[in-house]
């Protein structure tokens, strides 16, 4: 009976906690969610679009799966028709980011397409790489009967032009570049394994917000295409197909784009040495907003290719010949706009499971000329702040009444880096009933100071493996990995005989 009464008792007490109370209404707000999300039913094609069924494809593979491609098209106003123009938008976008293009273009058939994952096209496919988009531009061309076109790319468009230029030679006859990707050494970090952890992290969390939080399709669709759009995607492929290209090329890019470096762009135009090439006083998103800016460069390019008087890589100027065939000499340069936005998340993120490792991050990129000491200070600074007051607050929501927080002394709090791995730190003190702001601000002090230190420190680090020819500043992986040996070197050796690790008792 005296058991019965406790266990009756224990579920009562269940019942009136706040926490199973938050679990329940929280995994109630899911089913739902996820219930209205199952019997959402895909949007149907406007009548301004068509649409196609084709086959599915997961990279080179064929699936018996078919999927929706929508399309927008244009006919010609005049009898006699030239080639055909097909318009590939970036991502995220679809066929409307040529809207203001197609009014001002009258004597072209125009197709401008939805890319799978995009627009009214499927959004659930197996692979939405550019590769996946080029083969299944290349089966929609042979649907429509169009053997041959001019092919226009804006952002992320361009590299599935290139790659349908590679799968399907034949059916180009000319690209146009429009503030357009192309070789992986200037595209976000510079590099594909380090792009690829950055777009895996994204992914990861537009996984999150999808999957775990009641949204009720606010993050289905674009959050989720979008980025499995670039962590599927290598970029890599794209500059053996550039260096191949042997017909008439054009390239449109603004000089403050601040998604694709104009530097990219130079490159294009160094390694296809028959390029067009126009450098523009604007941004990466001229195409939509001011597209009477490239109308007149368009219609000229394509009759100058009809015509045959474009250049073609046999034509071609010697001296840009001999440019094309030199090596690449890859150049750091300073980030902005979106990518300036990612370097940010990238150290609030780092920061929030081992501060010291953003501080040196934060250093070798200064180093990099990346970006200067003063966004390095304020980002780690607002990084590790914020990261405190969560994981303080963290603690405190699992407050005991009993504490289990041993009482450290101030100079541990200073000295303890526990090689960077502080949250426990911030966690235990965010569980203790005693002292709490005196320990705060005890923390944001030494994680201020500790801020200058070691990002100078790692600055200079970084400086001296130059200096010594160990390495070399594009070395990205290499810097990392040196300094945060040194590092771990001089913090073992801090933490053994200099700032041992004091009683609590």
């Amino acid at each position: 009976m005296k058991n019965l009464t406790e266990s009756q008792n224990s579920e009562k007490s269940i019942f009136k906690r706040k926490l199973f109370w938050l679990v329940f209404i929280y995994v109630s707000l899911l089913i739902w969610s996820g219930i209205y999300r199952y019997n959402t039913p895909e949007s149907p094609v406007p009548n301004t679009k068509k649409s196609i069924q084709l086959r599915a494809y997961d990279n080179d593979k064929k699936l018996e799966r078919k999927i929706r491609f929508a399309y927008i098209e244009k006919e010609s106003k005049i009898e006699k028709d030239n080639l055909p123009v097909v318009l590939i938008h970036g991502s995220p976008g679809s066929a409307e980011v040529f809207d203001g293009l197609s009014k001002l273009i009258e004597n072209r058939h125009l197709i401008s397409v939805d890319l799978p994952g995009f627009g009214d096209s499927q959004k659930d496919v197996p692979d939405y790489s550019i590769y996946a988009h080029a083969k299944y531009l290349q089966e929609f061309l042979e649907n429509k009967n169009i053997e041959k076109a001019h092919f226009v790319g804006f952002s992320l468009g361009g590299g599935v032009i290139l790659h349908l230029a590679e799968v399907s030679p034949e059916t180009v006859a000319s690209v146009s570049f429009i503030s357009s990707i192309g070789v992986q050494e200037y595209e976000l970090l510079g590099d594909y394994h380090a792009n690829h952890i950055a777009h895996s992290v994204q992914l990861g969390l537009v996984w999150i917000l999808q999957n775990l939080t009641p949204h009720f399709g606010i993050f289905d669709g674009i959050p989720y295409t979008y980025s499995r759009n670039f962590y599927d995607t290598d970029q890599r492929p794209l500059r053996k197909v550039l260096k191949n290209f042997e017909k008439s090329f054009q390239i449109i890019h603004g000089k403050d784009d601040p998604l694709v470096p104009i530097e990219a762009a130079r490159e294009h135009k160094r390694i296809i040495p028959q390029s067009e090439y126009h450098e523009l006083d604007d941004n990466h998103f001229f195409i939509f907003m001011r597209p009477e800016k490239v109308d007149e460069l368009l219609k000229s390019f394509w009759k100058d290719v009809e015509n045959g008087t474009a250049k073609t890589r046999i034509s071609a100027n010697s001296d840009r010949i001999s440019k094309a065939n030199q090596p690449f000499e890859y150049q750091i340069i300073p980030v902005k706009g979106a990518t300036l936005f990612v370097f940010f998340i990238i150290l609030a993120l780092v920061a929030f499971i081992n501060e010291d490792f953003a501080f040196l991050l934060a250093g070798i990129f200064v180093f990099q000329g990346r970006f200067g000491f003063a966004f390095a200070i304020v980002v780690c600074l607002f990084s590790i702040i914020l990261s405190i007051t969560l994981w303080l607050l963290l603690g405190r929501f699992f407050r005991k009444k009993t504490s289990l927080f041993d009482k450290f002394v101030a100079s541990n709090i200073f000295t303890d880096r526990n090689f960077g791995f502080r949250f426990p730190i911030y966690f235990a003190v965010g569980k203790t009933e005693h002292g709490f702001w005196n320990y705060l601000f005890k923390l944001v002090l030494s994680a201020i100071i500790w801020t200058f230190i070691i990002i100078f420190a790692s600055y200079f680090s970084a400086n001296t493996f130059i200096w010594l020819s160990i390495l070399s500043l594009q070395n990205t992986f290499g810097l990392i990995l040196g300094v945060y040996i040194l590092y771990l070197l001089i913090s073992f050796i801090s933490k053994k005989f200099i700032f041992p690790a004091k009683s609590t008792k």
